[in-house]
């Protein structure tokens, strides 16, 4: 328990420390003397973001939203660089359910790793960046920094790719409430510069990890070099398994690599699992596990830790057990997917359930082929 307790006052230093790396100016030195020491949020102030958070116009509905997407693409599609945090003037065009329009002015920026590299995609990811004061009572309200999955190529197998991700999400929502909420769109994107239509492709918009740390009652902190020990023990069983019923081997908590904490009132921390465009479930041409992992495949299922006896995990298999029929359901009725995938991803669902049902082959999965790695 001393350990336990000393890691996580380490890490929580290392947590401060990056904010006081650099010397504060005189300014923002004196801003911080005039508001005294932040007070931590009422349980009615939690509550009350959670509601607000549970209640995005945006992940109300499964219709995909359709809208038109003003930019400049050719001077926004060179800008490649991952730290990058130039802005772009962008505008949002849309049906207002009236029978007019409505135009909504928005910043837009590029974002990610993978798919920024123009060796990877010709499209680049995007994030739309709005004033709350222009999106309220819209689909948008209380957005202002939304992530959206573009298509990354123009090819028809990537159209697909995004209805896969969305999907993918929507099974971890039936698993659980503490992960992300997707979106799918159908994006017409328009050359500001001509005012012609480029093309017109599925897109996904992804919740606001802020949202999903609300949701959680929490907020997101940057504390790298975790162990599976620092954080909620449930909740990282949680990760982990669900990782490994997706094909999901992409993700590191040490590294913080598509892995987000959330950290509550209380000090606990809950690892939360995101980015599914490598997982054996999207299964996309040029999703490969890494090496030191020992797979050959995303769609050879690999458990990371921690390792168990499935014994000790059974109030998380049973999750699975439930949504049995409401997962493989999403497969039979979501439009624009090719049969053979949507056969394919049934059948391999379909053989995590047997799995679990094989007491051998489960303690094969989660105890004696358990993989713990984690700086990969």
């Amino acid at each position: 328990m001393g350990l336990k307790s000393s890691r996580r006052r380490m890490l929580l230093a290392l947590a401060l420390g990056s904010l006081f790396a650099a010397p504060a100016t005189a300014i923002a030195q004196k801003e911080k003397e005039e508001k005294g020491p932040k007070e931590p949020p009422t349980p009615e102030k939690i509550a009350e973001w959670k509601k607000e958070a549970e209640g995005r116009a945006l992940f109300a509905t499964d219709a995909p939203v359709e809208f038109k997407l003003v930019g400049n693409y050719k001077v926004i599609s060179k800008d490649r660089d991952t730290l990058s945090t130039k802005e772009y003037w962008g505008e949002v065009q849309m049906a207002d359910g009236k029978g007019g329009e409505l135009k909504i002015p928005v910043e837009l920026r590029t974002r990610g790793h993978y798919r920024l590299a123009n060796r990877n995609c010709s499209f680049v990811p995007l994030r739309l960046d709005f004033k709350k004061t222009d999106v309220k009572e819209t689909v948008f309200d209380g957005q202002d920094k939304l992530k959206l999955v573009t298509h990354c190529q123009s090819r028809p197998e990537y159209e697909e790719y995004m209805v896969r991700e969305y999907l993918a999400y929507k099974v971890h929502n039936l698993i659980t409430p503490r992960s992300y909420r997707a979106r799918l769109a159908r994006v017409t994107y328009v050359d500001s510069a001509t005012g012609k239509e480029i093309e017109t492709r599925n897109g996904v918009f992804l919740e606001h990890e802020d949202d999903v740390a609300k949701r959680m009652e929490g907020e997101v902190v940057d504390i790298r070099r975790a162990l599976f020990d620092d954080v909620d023990p449930n909740q990282i069983l949680e990760l982990s398994i669900f990782a490994a019923f997706v094909g999901h081997v992409d993700w590191s908590l040490a590294a913080l690599h598509n892995v987000r904490l959330v950290r509550q009132q209380n000090g606990n921390l809950l690892p939360v699992l995101y980015d599914m465009d490598f997982t054996g479930l999207v299964s996309t041409k040029y999703s490969i596990p890494d090496a030191r992992l020992g797979i050959r495949s995303v769609k050879d299922r690999l458990y990371r830790g921690p390792c168990k006896d499935p014994t000790e995990l059974a109030a998380f298999l049973g999750s699975y057990r439930e949504h049995k029929d409401a997962i493989l359901k999403l497969y039979d009725d979501q439009p624009g997917l090719d049969q053979r995938y949507r056969n394919d991803a049934k059948n391999w669902l379909t053989q995590w359930f047997k799995l679990l049902d094989n007491p051998r082959d489960a303690k094969w999965m989660f105890k004696d082929n358990c993989v713990v790695a984690p700086g990969v």
